[in-house]
């Protein structure tokens, strides 16, 4: 019998970098699971709920004690690759640089590599994958080869099981009170989501009804928490949700970072006031600004806006979108599969 084909997927998350990287790479995982593949991460950064969630969706997990990004990161990645016989090495994270590509490509195994910022000068890998709107063949040439595919936009958003299997429903008036989603990543080390916190609850407002949502890796729950407790609409404070579709569909409108959330907020159609944090993001602004269902700015602005009054003109003429479809990890699994079935015919022609 033959063995299920193996992912291995290299990335990190802390309060510092966020959990972003890892959450996408668990949507990959986990669409590879569901074409009966067998996904394994390895971290050299991951908080311990991360660890328990990955257990739970039964992949396998193997910590790192090496420098992230070193020859010595890339040789124990490799390792453990070699280990299982892995089909593919996927790598998500800004701190691997064209030399840790290299090492893994020169192996002989197959390397797909998650971008957002093009900020590596040469890419060597077999698939390269960016997501965002602003993605542009342009922006790589001379980082790649002939022989590298690019899988560039959000065709190939990678979303989460829960997304790729919710039910939409047809977007209704706002309730009253507006039920708000609040959620700034996994990390949010410098605290986006209590400054917007404060300043709905500044607003006076109380024809509000806020769920917040606290990543793995946050720092600040137990003063959201307290926070939360003064303000004068109902709010709760959910840490590590794993089911954040079930919120989406609850909620009015959202209040987050312009992060791979936006895509989670487009599969379900649902509004969305967005703050740019970083510097891709805020290079992506001009794009994310022409999705109707969104309204952007610099996180620094975000917080200083009256975000009672932006929601209320969000969501008073609601604009028709016809949302993006969840599937774009499946789309991502099907060319990967079908890079290495090209591959294997061509060594054992029939």
């Amino acid at each position: 019998m033959t063995a299920a084909p193996h992912l291995l997927l290299r990335a990190d998350a802390s309060s510092s970098i966020g959990v972003g990287h890892v959450m996408r790479c668990l949507a990959l995982a986990q669409a590879w699971q569901d074409a009966a593949g067998v996904a394994e991460f390895v971290s050299a950064e991951l908080p311990a709920r991360l660890v328990e969630r990955l257990r739970r969706e039964r992949i396998a997990y193997t910590h790192l004690h090496t420098v992230v990004g070193s020859p010595a990161d890339a040789a124990e990645t490799l390792a453990l690759a070699e280990e299982s016989d892995a089909a593919w090495i996927a790598v998500d994270g800004y701190r691997f640089g064209p030399d840790y590509y290299e090492q893994l490509r020169t192996s002989g195994r197959k390397v797909l590599a998650l971008d957002d910022m093009v900020h590596v000068d040469r890419y060597a890998v077999d698939v390269l994958l960016n997501q965002n709107l602003s993605a542009d063949r342009a922006n790589y040439v001379g980082r790649v080869d002939g022989t590298t595919e690019l899988l560039l936009g959000p065709r190939f958003s990678l979303l989460r099981r829960e997304f790729r299997t919710a039910t939409i429903a047809a977007r209704l008036p706002a309730h009253t009170p507006r039920r708000v989603l609040v959620s700034f990543g996994g990390g949010d080390a410098e605290n986006y989501t209590g400054r917007i916190l404060k300043n709905l609850i500044g607003s006076g407002r109380r024809d509000l009804t806020v769920v917040v949502l606290a990543g793995a890796a946050n720092p600040h729950v137990a003063a959201l928490r307290s926070l939360g407790e003064c303000a004068q609409f109902p709010c709760e404070v959910r840490v590590n949700v794993e089911n954040v579709a079930a919120v989406m569909a609850w909620a009015d409108a959202a209040i987050t970072a312009a992060g791979s959330t936006v895509w989670e907020l487009a599969s379900m159609r649902l509004p969305a006031l967005v703050g740019a944090l970083e510097d891709n993001q805020l290079a992506g602004l001009p794009a994310l600004r022409a999705v109707p269902i969104f309204r952007a700015w610099p996180g620094a602005e975000l917080v200083t806006r009256d975000l009672a009054a932006e929601l209320d003109a969000l969501l008073a003429q609601p604009p028709t979108f016809d949302g993006l479809d969840a599937q774009g990890a499946l789309r991502v699994v099907a060319r990967l599969q079908a890079i290495t079935a090209h591959a294997e015919h061509v060594l054992s022609p029939a």
